[in-house]
């Protein structure tokens, strides 16, 4: 074989390997890909959220803040890993890696009004379903949605949640229709919050590697105040600032080596 027809023959491979790699990436890979700082299981959240946050529960915990201070009197746990361990028995510094809250409107309600929270850890199922269903003082009842067992609790009252696995390493509990929405997008393989590009976009804009970070859209961010006193005014002097109408707000924020967190608003103008 001449040089020429080896080199023709040696392209010819490497393309058709390329067209091959490429191929695996489009139809093996799947389809959802992590993004910024969700993992790809987050992206069955519902399409309609608001508003993301999120905990690096390891990099939290085995921060110098977090040992100095998070356990300290009157420092309070994260809401969610209360509400995570009094529903499950699930101790969060120890056996969850990440937790990310989802929802829609006012963050402050928390998680079981506002929507959704997503748990990735280290799991025994059936442990934790037997101590669901055996806890007397939970008012917990059970059913198959989209073939997935869910955890009712208080099914029927106002304010009831739900708690499923959508996989073995991953939880989701909440309201009980933002819980089944998961599911469902989950099961079906439907798009979810991946269709909601604004958020998405924002998503992207998180800093790598932030232990706690927090995306909002401008339906979100309609209930910040328009105005604030001036520097060295007093509150009877009428003297304000007014502040900027927001479309989005990025929060992003690290313990180690101190604490420290970056908020980026953005505005409708330049003004």
């Amino acid at each position: 074989m001449t040089r020429s027809r080896l080199v023709v023959l040696a392209s010819s491979l490497v393309v058709a390997l390329g067209s091959l790699a490429a191929m695996g990436a489009l139809y093996l890979v799947p389809a959802r890909a992590a993004v910024g700082p969700l993992p790809s299981e987050a992206l069955s959240l519902p399409a309609d959220t608001t508003f993301v946050m999120g905990f690096d529960v390891k990099r939290l915990v085995g921060s110098e803040f977090y040992q100095r201070f998070g356990k300290e009197k009157g420092l309070a746990r994260p809401e969610a890993f209360a509400e995570l361990e009094e529903k499950t028995g699930l101790h969060p510094e120890r056996d969850v890696d990440q937790v990310v809250i989802a929802g829609k409107g006012d963050a402050a309600k928390g998680p079981g009004e506002a929507g959704v929270v997503m748990v990735s850890g280290r799991f025994d199922q059936y442990k934790i379903g037997r101590a669901i269903e055996t806890e007397k003082k939970a008012n917990v009842t059970w059913k198959k949605h989209e073939g997935v067992t869910e955890y009712l609790f208080n099914e029927g009252k106002k304010g009831a949640g739900a708690l499923a696995f959508i996989d073995d390493d991953t939880l989701v509990m909440g309201s009980q229709a933002a819980v089944e929405s998961v599911v469902t997008a989950r099961v079906q393989g439907k798009p979810g919050l991946k269709s909601n590009a604004g958020l998405i976009a924002l998503l992207e804009r998180v800093k790598p590697g932030s232990t706690f970070w927090m995306v909002g859209d401008q339906s979100l961010l309609a209930k910040l105040p328009t105005s604030m006193p001036a520097p060295g005014a007093g509150p009877a002097s009428g003297t304000s600032i007014q502040l900027p109408a927001l479309q989005s707000l990025v929060v992003t924020g690290d313990l180690d080596p101190a604490l420290s967190v970056e908020a980026i608003g953005e505005a409708r103008d330049e003004a």
